[in-house]
This record gives C-alpha cells, sequence and structure tokens, in this order.
C-alpha cells in the first residue's frame, strides 16, 4: 500500500468512526453523503486534499509522517497563500490521524442531492485553489507550507475573493454579476 492509500484510508476510516459515534443522530448530516478523501497528493513535504462528510467539505492539509513539524493548537487559525488567493484554515487533531489543518468549503453540505456531484465539486474546488495564474507564478507554494506550519508566514492580506466567488471560478478582478 502505497503512503497515499495508506492517508486515504485512515481519514477515511477517522472520519467514518466520528461519523457512527460523535455525529449519530446530529440533524446536520446529509444521508446521500458517505465519508471520502478526495485529490489528496503530496506537496511540499505535505498532504493536501479535501474530505467529503455527511457533515462537511473542507480543504485538508496535514502534514508528512516524517515528524518534522510540530502540532498546531487546536482551533487556531492559520492563513495560507495559494494560487487562487490566501484560504484561513483552522488546525485540529485527531489520534489516529494526528495534526491538521482544514478549510470549510461547505457546512452542512445539504447542497448537494448526490454523493457523485459533491465529489465533483471537492474535485473542481481542488482545481481552483491550485490554479496557476498569472499572479501566482513564481511562487513557491511548498516553501510557503513549510513555514506556514513553523509559524514563519508572514501575515498575509486576505484576498477580496468571497467564498461565493472562489466556488463560482471568480477571482479578484472578476466582478459578481449583478442581476
Amino acid at each position: 500500500m502505497t503512503d497515499e492509500q495508506q492517508l486515504i484510508a485512515r481519514l477515511e476510516q477517522t472520519f467514518a468512526a466520528i461519523q457512527a459515534s460523535r455525529m449519530e443522530g446530529v440533524p446536520v448530516l446529509n444521508s446521500a453523503l458517505r465519508v471520502q478523501a478526495i485529490g489528496f497528493r503530496r506537496h511540499g513535504g505535505f498532504w493536501f486534499g479535501a474530505l467529503l462528510t455527511p457533515w462537511f467539505m473542507n480543504l485538508m492539509l496535514l502534514p508528512s509522517d516524517d515528524g518534522t513539524v510540530e502540532p498546531k493548537k487546536v482551533g487556531s487559525k492559520h492563513q495560507f497563500r495559494f494560487p487562487a488567493g490566501t484560504f484561513e484554515f483552522i488546525a485540529g487533531h485527531e489520534d489516529e490521524i494526528g495534526p491538521y489543518l482544514m478549510c470549510s468549503l461547505f457546512s452542512p453540505v445539504f447542497e448537494f442531492e448526490d454523493h457523485d456531484s459533491a465529489v465533483l465539486t471537492a474535485e473542481a474546488s481542488l482545481a481552483q485553489v491550485t490554479k496557476v495564474t498569472d499572479d501566482s507564478a513564481g511562487s513557491d507554494p511548498d516553501a510557503d507550507m513549510r513555514m506556514i506550519w513553523r509559524g514563519e508566514m508572514p501575515h498575509a492580506q486576505p484576498t477580496d475573493v468571497s467564498r461565493r466567488q472562489f466556488l463560482r471560478g471568480r477571482n479578484k478582478t472578476q466582478p459578481e454579476p449583478t442581476a
């Protein structure tokens, strides 16, 4: 089994167990969805991808298993620069997977009528976040990721891209359509 397959299996098992225990009976669950790790790949010595559950869809950032990073305080917020802009991640920890950072895309996830459409949305979100534009060309996302985990990232100014604009594929130079 590859490192990627092991990470995906640990993520899916951990959050499926959370669903069966801590989330049992909670009214924010979308019964059309199941836990699935989507698009995870190594990026700068870290794992980056999306996690879909019946209660959220998050971008996720996890350190590799080489033990070179210190865990972040659970609940602490950290900004991270991607080609699509600067996004705020919140630190979390589960014993089965260790420390991670998460950025909410949808919570709850009632917008999705079926699992396949939610997966397509997660894949499109990952593509949009990592899409290199003329403005982001030349940046070093791997170095940024290492710096943010060590707490050395300078405080980035948030972009003026709303979550709605991002999910609709608009950047800060593209205005919202008016009705």
